[in-house]
């Protein structure tokens, strides 16, 4: 990680380069971290930390990409070939005063009369941090699993204009959430989980699921994957008609929501020879929406 912006020893945010197991490419964002502290070479050290906020989550950079700040006043960022992956877009005409990173984790470009003309709580990825509001027009994106951090199938607005959910310290939208002791995030899963985490000690820890109270653990697409059915919290596999059984199998009775494979596989050819067949007991999504 290389920190570009820093805020008081006592915070747990910094905005820079983030990178994420291997060290051949990395994101530029806001990242939350546990502790820090400096070692005997006087080298800042940060632990556990969790990128928040990023800029080119679809397109990570090189290890020599070049982030600037420009005399009129757009943020940019630039890939290693001197290729631009991201800009603020606010270098014209904007009167831009100055770049600046809060105590809460956003980070502000603000004008000669000290208005925000761009701040990233306004351009949210997957996570929410404590004093983010998410208003309609916004979304939050899962990523596509823990190590791809590029957008998932999952994805979470606000259906109805002029209102917002706010994250605040014991509560969003109405839900209570336990009081932090230490620094919180919200972030939407790969599985479509909304959780909120708090730093535990030793790792951090879910301290609130803030969907499954209304849609239970079966209401979650994927949590029984592929082939899977929920059925009272319990995984199992399709079940056709009565004299349609065996289609699926498990692919783990140990380990039942790794979902279930096709007895015989699906092909396109020979199509005259294809049957449909009745699942029996199912229903899925009883409200859609596509957006």
């Amino acid at each position: 990680m290389t920190s570009v912006l820093s805020l008081s020893n006592t915070s747990q945010f910094i905005s820079g380069f983030y990178f994420y197991y291997n060290e051949t490419s990395c994101f530029f964002g806001v990242i939350i971290f546990a502790t820090r502290y400096d070692d005997f070479r006087n080298h800042t050290l940060i632990n556990a930390p969790q990128l928040v906020w990023s800029a080119n989550r679809d397109h990570p950079v090189e290890v020599n990409a070049t982030l600037k700040f420009t005399g009129d006043g757009d943020l940019m960022l630039e890939d290693a070939d001197g290729t631009l992956v991201w800009s603020t877009k606010t270098g014209r005409n904007k009167s831009i005063r100055g770049l600046r990173f809060t105590e809460l984790g956003n980070l502000v470009i603000f004008d000669v009369n000290n208005t925000a003309v761009w701040q990233s709580f306004d351009h949210p990825t997957d996570s929410l941090l404590v004093g983010q509001k998410l208003v309609s027009g916004q979304k939050l994106i899962a990523s596509t699993s823990s190590p791809d951090f590029s957008q998932g199938l999952f994805s979470l607005s606000i259906q109805y204009e002029n209102n917002m959910f706010a994250f605040e310290n014991g509560s969003f939208n109405g839900q209570n959430i336990p009081l932090g002791s230490t620094a919180q995030f919200m972030r939407l899963e790969p599985d479509g989980h909304l959780k909120v985490y708090e730093w535990g000690g030793a790792e951090w820890n879910t301290v609130a699921d803030l969907l499954t109270q209304g849609i239970g653990d079966c209401g979650y697409p994927t949590v029984c994957g592929k082939y899977g059915i929920c059925s009272n919290g319990q995984c199992g596999c399709l079940e056709g008609s009565s004299n349609e059984m065996g289609n699926f199998k498990q692919l783990s009775y140990r380990q039942p929501n790794l979902g279930c494979s096709l007895v015989t596989p699906i092909t396109c050819n020979f199509s005259q020879y294809h049957s449909l067949f009745k699942l029996k007991n199912t229903t899925y999504l009883i409200y859609a929406r596509v957006s």
